[in-house]
């Protein structure tokens, strides 16, 4: 599972359609793995106010509908509030819980929307790339604001991060990682590694949409 956000989608696809782009990138990144065709998106248009959830091509149809709940009642509510970390986070989880666990059982698709698997599913399942106009970053850059603070237990806390050198096709590249507080004197540094990709155009297992899914704006 990958989740994408970007400002805008007009840099990238103008004249294109939210669901051909969707599965535009789907196919280019070959999200999921080839022989399964289970992979998902979540594609996040900010400044659109605009999202869908792409399935692979494994899914058909019959999970658009589970989709587009997920959509309407878990990612849309928080969208139109401004929360979109735990849009983000309560909409993945609800996708994995109502979509990827019961397909990876071999469940037909459910009637109804389920709620409550342990966010700890996130870190086990979903790969997230996170994308802005004039940068990367992972999800999880996102989602520590709505982590307290180690030094004063405020939720004030930023990352950025700083590229020391570029990935390669044959080595790692090496960046720095700085969490800081806005309420207090807490700052943070670490390195982090830019994982090298061999081959491919984005490195995932080469799965491939079936143009299933669904769509939703705020």
């Amino acid at each position: 599972m990958t989740v994408l956000t970007l400002a805008s989608q007009s840099e990238y696809a103008p004249g294109r359609t939210l669901e051909q782009f969707a599965t535009g990138l789907f196919d280019h990144w070959g999200i999921g793995q080839a022989d399964r065709n289970d992979g998902v998106l979540v594609l996040i248009l900010r400044d659109d106010r605009a999202m869908r959830v792409e399935l692979g091509q494994a899914y058909g149809r019959d999970w658009d509908l589970t989709a587009q709940r997920v959509v309407d009642g878990q990612f849309l509510p928080a969208f139109k509030a401004g929360s979109y970390a735990r849009g983000i986070l309560t909409g993945s989880t609800t996708v994995i819980d109502d979509i990827i666990l019961p397909f990876r059982a071999g469940q037909d698709a459910p009637a109804g929307s389920k709620r409550g698997v342990d966010p700890l599913w996130l870190f086990l399942l979903f790969g997230a790339l996170a994308m802005a106009a004039k940068g990367h970053r992972i999800i999880g850059d996102m989602l520590v604001r709505v982590r307290a603070c180690p030094n004063c237990g405020q939720r004030g806390l930023r990352r950025s991060r700083r590229t020391e050198y570029e990935a390669t096709p044959r080595a790692d590249g090496r960046g720095i990682r700085r969490d800081h507080c806005v309420y207090c004197d807490y700052d943070h540094t670490s390195s982090f590694y830019i994982r090298h990709r061999s081959s491919g155009s984005g490195g995932f297992g080469g799965g491939r949409s079936g143009g299933g899914g669904a769509s939703g704006r705020w």
